[in-house]
């Protein structure tokens, strides 16, 4: 598969995340985390490190403002790493 293809995909699915928002924890709003395909969670993970989503029942959580700076972080990256490979 090309590289770029692959990369593709993931700019697909990060477009296609539909973010479910939880009120009411602790006076504040979540994201919910595990509604996302692994491969977009190990991007995210790799650009932002330090997200740590945490266990609330049976789902996983992370904070929004988290969520959506990692994704663009992620967003970025997959960009750049493609019109690198088109140079």
């Amino acid at each position: 598969m090309n590289p770029d293809d692959k990369d593709g995909a993931l700019l697909q699915q990060l477009k296609s995340v539909k973010l479910v928002w939880v009120d009411g924890y602790e006076g504040g709003t979540l994201v919910r985390w595990d509604n996302i395909a692994p491969t977009l969670m190990a991007l995210i993970l790799k650009v932002a490190p330090k997200l740590e989503p945490f266990q609330i029942g049976d789902a996983r959580y992370v904070l929004p403002l988290k969520r959506v700076l990692a994704a663009e972080d992620s967003w970025r990256l997959v960009n750049a790493r493609m019109r690198i490979r088109s140079l």
